[in-house]
């Protein structure tokens, strides 16, 4: 009896050790996600995010509407996701765009503009959310801004910023402008760097290196009714001077569009993701290139992820996390781009925009982020409310060819004068929206196809054959624009609207887009 009532014990200690096991790794799997709320103003994003000593340092934009972003939010996120608010700045109200990147102190660097009389702002901001010095600038013909980020220079932290800049009479040269500027708020230089007004360049986005200086990356085409078939990336130093520039045109039959940039370690080159999409079809792949700018390698990188988040975490491991037709995702891969970890969350169409994503070595997790959510993942990337099985790869591309850019530049004059902005209130609150829970997957009717995505000035529909009614929604579930398409009739005119991820519904099937 008692042989028979030790076999019984360890029979019932093996099943609670099973069970353990299994919620554990549920536990492993499954991480909340949050949506921050404001209870003053319906839209909040979350624009940058860093690793902090107990967590991750936010800066988020509230708004209430399309073109009035209002409030500067400097907030903490902790290890468990709690959001907790250090200060609002009640900044602007009818700036156009605005770019906000957290400085090394745990402050942030705001740059916005233009507003309804063509005026800029600088902002820097401290750790506790107080304004350090505040200007406001003017300069003639620029159109907006896309761009704000940091470098360090021994002990110095020199500030980029800069946008779009039309270059003659009309809408078919656009160049990019740049400014810089010291921790204190000294204005060092600001410059329209370009072909001469020859192209159209959509400036997105700049990277830090480690000698101190900046790559610009920026959408190229010929006119602003042509797609953007190439994109150049400018090299310049901590003084704006361009050191090199190449334009890189991957496939030349559809929308490109750089997305992110990297920097391998020990002087080995970078990374830059590319996202191609047009006539029904949709590839993202990676550009490698020497700290010169000559290319190194390419390749296609597989699941048609559309790539929003880059970063490496050590000197092998780089971690990409963007969207595509499944939903979100996370790709691994080492630094020649050979893709070793593909996971993706199926939600519903409606649900939360995760696409970038920042790690936190002290805890080893990451944290995906975007529009108004965040959600924390472990060190291998799951966590995710759903992981879905993966993708199959698509074919590598066939053609990629590199070209010296022509570059010339003109120094702008402008006087930065001081100004004065109000602490706003602090209401934002956050909420968890899936816990180790299954969410509702987006059935996917493939004779339908939206195009190119991203887009800027029109999106086009293909694959409808009778007229039926669309709207747009944005990513909160706000309606925006709404009418009627048909095979005859078949784009959309959207560019009136601001940057960011869209919903585009139709009587076949709803669509995640993003606007540039």
């Amino acid at each position: 009896m008692s042989n028979k009532n030790s076999i019984m014990k360890k029979i019932f200690l093996q099943i609670v050790l099973v069970l353990l096991i299994g919620n554990a790794e549920a536990q492993n799997q499954f991480t909340n996600v949050y949506t921050c709320q404001d209870s003053l103003t319906p839209n909040l994003s979350i624009s940058d995010v860093k690793p902090s000593a107990n967590g991750w340092r936010a800066a988020m934009f509230a708004y209430n509407g399309l073109y009035d972003p209002a409030r500067l939010i400097l907030a903490d996120i902790d290890w468990l996701g709690n959001i907790s608010v250090l200060n609002t700045i009640d900044y602007n109200t009818d700036a156009i765009h605005s770019r906000v990147s957290i400085t090394p102190d745990g402050g942030c660097f705001l740059f916005c503009g233009p507003d309804i009389d063509g005026w800029h702002t600088f902002m820097r901001v401290d750790s506790v959310g107080g304004i350090v010095w505040a200007k406001k600038f003017y300069v003639p013909n620029t159109l907006f801004v896309t761009y704000a980020n940091y470098n360090i220079i021994a002990s110095d932290t020199i500030l980029f910023a800069g946008g779009q800049y039309f270059s003659g009479t009309t809408t078919n040269t656009k160049e990019s402008w740049m400014a810089t500027l010291d921790y204190q708020g000294n204005l060092l230089r600001v410059q329209t760097i370009g072909d001469g007004g020859n192209g159209y360049e959509l400036p997105k986005l700049v990277t830090p290196t480690s000698d101190g200086g900046m790559l610009v990356n920026c959408a190229y085409s010929s006119s602003a009714s042509s797609s953007p078939y190439s994109y150049i990336t400018y090299k310049v130093d901590s003084q704006q001077n361009v050191q090199w520039s190449w334009k890189f045109t991957p496939y030349s039959g559809v929308n490109n569009h750089v997305n992110r940039t990297v920097e391998l370690p020990g002087g080995k080159g970078y990374l830059t993701t590319v996202h191609a999409a047009g006539s029904g079809m949709s590839n993202t792949y990676f550009i490698r290139t020497d700290t010169l700018g000559q290319l190194i390698s390419y390749q296609t990188l597989p699941g048609y992820l559309r790539v929003e988040g880059m970063q490496m975490v050590n000197d092998s491991t780089v971690y990409y996390s963007g969207i595509n037709d499944l939903g979100y995702g996370i790709y691994k891969s080492d630094t020649s781009g050979v893709v070793n970890v593909m996971e993706f969350m199926e939600i519903d169409t409606l649900g939360p925009g995760l696409t970038r994503l920042t790690y936190n070595g002290s805890a080893n997790k990451f944290l995906f982020w975007g529009s108004n959510t965040a959600a924390l993942l472990d060190s291998t990337g799951m966590g995710l409310c759903r992981v879905s099985s993966t993708p199959a790869p698509i074919a590598a591309l066939t053609s990629l060819t590199v070209n010296p850019y022509p570059v010339s530049s003109v120094n702008l004059t402008l006087t930065l004068s001081d100004t004065t902005f109000n602490n706003g209130p602090t209401n934002v609150l956050a909420t968890v929206i899936c816990q180790t829970t299954v969410l509702a997957t987006v059935e996917i009717n493939n004779n339908v196809k939206v195009y190119p995505n991203p887009a800027h000035d029109k999106v086009y529909i293909s694959g409808i054959f009778n007229k039926q009614p669309y709207s747009l929604y944005t990513i909160d579930g706000r309606k925006v624009l709404e009418g009627f398409v048909s095979e005859k009739d078949s784009n959309i005119t959207i560019s009136s609207l601001r940057s960011g991820m869209y919903v585009l519904r139709t009587e076949e099937r709803n669509f995640k887009l993003v606007i540039d």
